[in-house]
């Protein structure tokens, strides 16, 4: 009987050691290394320290203006190859597609077939836009209008304008009303020629050239008495230039 027992026993241990064990699933690990601003962009880098259980599908980053940003917030990703977990990421936000004098919270992100896995989070702060008055600046030069009028034209319209000394230089805003305080958006009104109760065009005509700014940039109006002051920050036009500027009239 005894005998029996002991061989029972061998059986039902040998057959629970010889069960295959359950793989355990793991998410990408991430560090978010840096977070870098400056008056172009901000850099972040990044690292995958471990795939996981499986290869990655994506990695990238994300951010926001609240505090533990998502994939539900602003995300850019990034290819994925096989060198990836051992090489560091380097990823650059355009500073003009963030909001001037803000702070900014980022993180790195991996992702495989179990899911995302999330880095360390980072912030960084943008500049302020203090922009001179009746000048535009750009990256690496500026114009000043010391000349500004506004007038309405035979069409309608309200025409905000800095001119230089010898006019060779001019930076025009166009509104359908006369302006008020508050935020108008730019449109391409050169394409058809209208503009709404909120909106504008600007452009700048810089010594014979012509700059035309894109579509959705936005102008702050202040009105005080008879006097204005109109100013954008990172204007983007033709997907190549960024300016801040500003037209005061006293």
């Amino acid at each position: 009987m005894k005998t029996q027992s002991l061989a029972f026993l061998f059986v039902v241990i040998n057959f629970y050691s010889c069960e295959k064990p359950q793989e355990k699933t793991q998410l990408p690990s991430i560090e978010t290394s840096s977070a870098v601003v400056d008056n172009k962009r901000v850099e972040c880098i990044s690292k995958v320290l471990d795939e996981g259980t499986s290869s990655l599908t994506d990695q990238g980053i994300c951010w926001s203006i609240s505090p533990q940003p998502t994939l539900e917030d602003h995300v850019m990703v990034n290819e994925v190859n096989s060198e990836s977990p051992a090489t560091g990421f380097i990823n650059k936000i355009p500073v003009h597609d963030l909001k001037p004098n803000t702070t900014y919270y980022i993180k790195a992100f991996a992702t495989n077939i179990q899911g995302t896995g999330f880095g360390n989070q980072l912030t960084f702060k943008t500049d302020s836009c203090d922009t001179t008055p009746n000048r535009i600046e750009f990256s690496n030069s500026s114009l000043d209008f010391p000349n500004v009028s506004l007038s309405q034209d035979s069409s309608g319209q309200y025409v905000f304008e800095g001119s230089s000394v010898d006019d060779i230089f001019t930076l025009t805003m166009r509104f359908a009303e006369i302006p008020e305080t508050g935020i108008y958006t730019t449109v391409n009104a050169w394409e058809d020629d209208t503009l709404g109760p909120a909106e504008c065009s600007l452009e700048c005509f810089p010594g014979g050239g012509e700059i035309l700014f894109n579509e959705g940039n936005t102008i702050e109006v202040i009105k005080e008495g008879n006097s204005y002051s109109a100013s954008f920050c990172r204007a983007q036009a033709y997907s190549l230039f960024f300016a801040d500027g500003n037209l005061t009239l006293e």
